[in-house]
């Protein structure tokens, strides 16, 4: 059996909607590679999803400072926050959206 690396482990527990799970894999991830921003990226979407928002806005934050620009693919995750949880979504993810989409500061 051919084990996956743990961001990816992450990423299809997340997608099962196994969050905790998919969080420990994630920060497995992060400990192997602490610059890897996507993974930071995904550690803040499943974070918020758990209603962990302080672990959530870190993470985020984590990714924005990288400087590194957010591939397309990252932003719609972050739309599921929109009805999944609204505050979060308006307080954190569409500021960060304005920016990566053209808005007054780009992201990176």
């Amino acid at each position: 059996m051919i084990s996956q690396p743990p961001a990816e482990v992450g990423n299809t527990l997340i997608l099962r909607g196994r969050f905790e799970e998919a969080l420990a894999a994630l920060d497995q991830a992060l400990l192997l590679n602490p610059g890897m921003a996507e993974v930071s990226f995904w550690k803040s979407l499943t974070s918020a999803l758990l209603g962990r928002d302080e672990d959530a806005r870190a993470s985020l934050e984590q990714v924005l400072t990288a400087g590194l620009p957010l591939p397309a693919v990252l932003l719609t995750p972050l739309r599921w926050l929109e009805q999944k949880r609204p505050d979060f979504y308006r307080q954190h993810a569409e500021p960060v959206l304005a920016r990566a989409e053209g808005g007054p500061e780009q992201c990176a």
